[in-house]
């Protein structure tokens, strides 16, 4: 009896053995489909990550170029502020110094003169009346052709730096 079940524990061993194997080669070929499976993944994903990649460096290229060009651009604002900074704020002051009630006046005036009347007038001339000729030239006189011509030397000299500013930026 004694054999019989010796042999009936070495067919259950044999059982157990097989069972074992079998579970052995299914967790083997699950594991190789798994690996295969990530393997064709990486092959697929590959391309798109090499692109990205590429794309990724040609960004950061550009955004250090762009960094680079803006501390460029703010050097050359600071450098155009601390040479020009005094004449721009003095033509500015004098600007706001300027007669711009008279000058825009004297714009209106001229701007009022007609060539005709004015020859007319010259033709006329011993027919007007001295005292509105007097007023006349009492205007003209009170002009301030100093201040009018200053103002735009002021203008002129305010303007010149921010046409070089207008350069740093084109």
């Amino acid at each position: 009896m004694e054999e019989m079940s010796t042999e009936a524990l070495l067919r259950e061993l044999l059982d157990q053995q097989k069972k074992a194997v079998r579970h052995a080669r299914i967790v083997s070929v699950v594991s190789c489909l798994f690996a295969a499976l990530v393997v064709l993944a990486a092959l697929a994903l590959f391309p798109r990550v090499r692109s990205l990649t590429a794309r990724l460096e040609a960004v950061l290229s550009q955004t250090e170029t762009l960094s680079r060009r803006a501390g460029e651009l703010a050097e050359g604002v600071n450098a155009l502020v601390a040479e020009n900074g005094d004449a721009v704020t003095q033509a500015l002051r004098k600007l706001e110094e300027a007669d711009l009630d008279g000058l825009n006046e004297a714009i209106r005036r001229l701007g009022e003169v007609d060539v005709e009347s004015l020859s007319r007038s010259i033709r006329k001339l011993s027919e007007i009346d001295v005292e509105s000729l007097s007023g006349t030239i009492q205007r003209i006189s009170e002009m301030d052709f100093e201040g009018l011509n200053e103002a735009i030397q002021n203008l002129n000299d305010a303007v010149r730096p921010l046409a070089g500013l207008g350069r740093l930026f084109g």
